[in-house]
């Protein structure tokens, strides 16, 4: 479905409304996409194996650049600016990494206000590289915090089944980030908003 309808926006003199349609299409198969992927990701884990990891040469900026274009051609109301200071190239898996930030982008996309601004800072030093996803809106409650990254207690609470409260997306977040031998943590209030930061060392 994203091959073809891809093929299509690329190719196809398309009018109105027959191009915003498909390109509707082409988001939905994306996310339909990213949430399998999180489903086999989360059963493997569940049975104790780890997420397997291909570190390899990388710009974490240029990554984000990236994730910050394809999460803008699925949500177009939304602002997502991109900040990298310091040294951003290292050795990491670029697309497990991808993954885990387009989680959490589309989380803030979700759960944050409806077109606000969703900030992407990256800092490079000598230790590690620092990635933080930020957004204005309603604040995660205190007693949920804790169990945030924790995919289980999600699955089982009485909410609407679908991708935004499964808490799958940001418990496979979790797993790339501690597979990368790094630490993620969530700060939430009503005035400075949400903010999820990733610590990845470069060893």
């Amino acid at each position: 479905m994203i091959t073809s309808t891809r093929f299509v926006l690329e190719t196809g003199d398309l009018s109105e409304p027959h191009r915003v349609l498909v390109t509707r299409m082409e988001s939905t198969a994306r996310r339909m996409n990213r949430l399998v992927a999180d489903l086999l990701e989360f059963t493997r884990t569940r049975f104790g194996d780890t997420i397997p990891i291909l570190a390899a040469e990388m710009d974490v900026a240029r990554m984000l650049d990236d994730v910050a274009a394809e999460v803008r051609a699925s949500y177009p109301a939304s602002t997502i600016t991109v900040r990298a200071t310091g040294e951003l190239h290292g050795q990491w898996d670029c697309e497990r990494l991808t993954q885990a930030i387009i989680n959490l982008v589309s989380n803030a996309v979700h759960h944050g206000t409806q077109g606000g601004p969703i900030d992407i800072d990256a800092t490079g030093s000598h230790a590690e590289v620092v990635i933080a996803v930020c957004n204005q809106g309603p604040p995660i409650a205190a007693d949920e915090i804790g169990d945030i990254f924790e995919g289980v207690k999600a699955l089982t609470a009485s909410r609407e089944h679908d991708r935004r409260h499964l808490g799958l997306g940001l418990y496979i977040v979790n797993k790339i980030v501690q597979a990368h031998h790094g630490s993620i943590a969530v700060e939430s209030s009503a005035e400075a908003g949400t903010k999820f930061t990733m610590h990845l060392p470069r060893v």
